[in-house]
């Protein structure tokens, strides 16, 4: 079981400040160039929400992780209190053949955080045969607090 940390995309760990455009929807976007295949058990740290922060929408974007003809690789992303709040294990299937997973837990959005919350992707299911290389990103579209 590997931990990972997925750093910020380039520009989307800041936020606009003042009148105007403080108060419209941001995102922030984390991505992990994969150099060894994912395992059963293994997390990725995406982004963080801020405290106050309204989450409306995650996806996860994912090269083709498992290259077998019958391919198993699983996860969920939430965090760490509910690995599972956001995309089910059942909707967390991107990576079998490089696609888009959107938000489908039930109740997963809108939800309000009330402290600094990292978003974590967790392995379900290992690969039936894992990719050495490839891409996971982790997107999250919110509203800041209005103070």
């Amino acid at each position: 079981m590997a931990a990972y940390r997925a750093p910020h995309m380039t520009g989307s760990d800041r936020e606009r400040l003042g009148p105007g455009d403080a108060g419209s929807a941001k995102s922030r976007a984390c991505q992990l160039q994969v150099t060894a295949a994912l395992a059963n058990g293994d997390t990725i740290t995406g982004p963080t929400i801020p405290a106050g922060a309204v989450l409306l929408d995650v996806y996860v974007s994912m090269s083709k992780l498992d290259t077998n003809g019958a391919p198993a690789l699983a996860y969920t992303l939430g965090t760490a209190a509910n690995p599972a709040g956001l995309i089910t294990a059942a909707g967390g299937v991107a990576g079998r053949n490089g696609g888009v997973d959107r938000a489908n837990a039930p109740a997963a959005v809108p939800v309000l955080y009330a402290a600094d919350t990292p978003l974590v992707l967790t392995v379900t299911a290992g690969p039936a045969t894992g990719a050495t290389t490839g891409v996971v990103s982790v997107v999250a579209t919110y509203y800041p607090r209005f103070n």
